[in-house]
């Protein structure tokens, strides 16, 4: 797939669009429960006097005054939420700390073990090469011991 824009760029991209996929209408490992509490609590957050901005007002701009309109905002601040969780987890946990607890809550109810700190994988996004330091089979085995 190619995005047009900055390497970046793209990532938060990639990020944002990774957030739809695990939003309550495309997770299909959340239960019917599990789905309305996370819609509840992304509304809850949304409308709290420390919600989380982008600069360019992206999902505010969703808000119309209906019922859709404030549904599909929901969807965007949460994949705006993701974003920044993965992006730039110290961010976002400093400056949003509530929209990171309900981002790290979900992302951990598919794997406890998850953090987001030092599971950032081999490959470092900011600079789309291997990660200094890190050997590919010590990250396998470890991957492979969490599954044990």
């Amino acid at each position: 797939m190619y995005i047009y824009g900055e390497p970046d760029f793209n990532t938060m991209v990639i990020y944002h669009e990774l957030g739809h996929v695990n939003d309550w209408e495309s997770d299909m490992d959340l239960n019917i429960v599990e789905r309305e509490e996370l819609l509840c609590e992304v509304y809850k957050r949304m409308n709290s006097a420390t919600a989380f901005t982008r600069q360019d007002k992206y999902h505010e701009s969703f808000v119309d005054g209906t019922k859709e309109g404030l549904y599909n905002a929901a969807k965007e601040y949460w994949a705006d939420i993701c974003a920044e969780y993965f992006w730039n987890p110290k961010f976002c946990q400093n400056s949003y700390p509530e929209d990171f607890k309900l981002v790290d809550k979900f992302v951990k109810k598919n794997d406890p073990t998850y953090n987001v700190f030092s599971d950032r994988g081999i490959f470092d996004p900011r600079t789309g090469k291997i990660r200094e330091g890190i050997e590919i089979n010590d990250v396998i085995e470890e991957k492979l011991k969490r599954k044990r």
